[in-house]
């Protein structure tokens, strides 16, 4: 009980990781914590490959959201590990766009 009171204190939508350079794409993810399902929400500045993909905490792939090429603009998935088959839990995001990456860690609650 104690552990979980301590993750939720934790800022979630923080960058984990990330190689992409900030002025071609905005990137947020909520709400986080969840419980349900969350918004993964970007917006491309130019046209642009991008693929996003969400793995465990052990580092394994679990889901790919999109790998395609997208056109400038704004997107949004939703996504919850529950309905994937996965339990609830912590899980980093992985948008890539033309090779490089950047990471969010995310939390779904029960």
């Amino acid at each position: 009980m104690v552990q979980t009171l301590l993750c939720a204190k934790q800022d979630y939508s923080k960058i984990v990781s990330g190689k992409i350079n900030a002025d071609k794409y905005e990137f947020q993810i909520m709400p986080n914590p969840y419980s349900g399902s969350t918004n993964i929400i970007y917006k491309l500045k130019e046209n642009t490959t991008v693929k996003i993909e969400v793995f465990n905490a052990m580092g394994q792939k679990i889901k790919t959201l999109v790998d395609d090429i997208q056109k400038e603009g704004s997107y949004q998935y939703q996504f919850s590990a529950k309905q994937s088959g996965y339990s609830p839990g912590i899980y980093d995001v992985r948008l890539f766009i033309n090779g490089q990456n950047t990471s969010k860690r995310i939390l779904e609650t029960q």
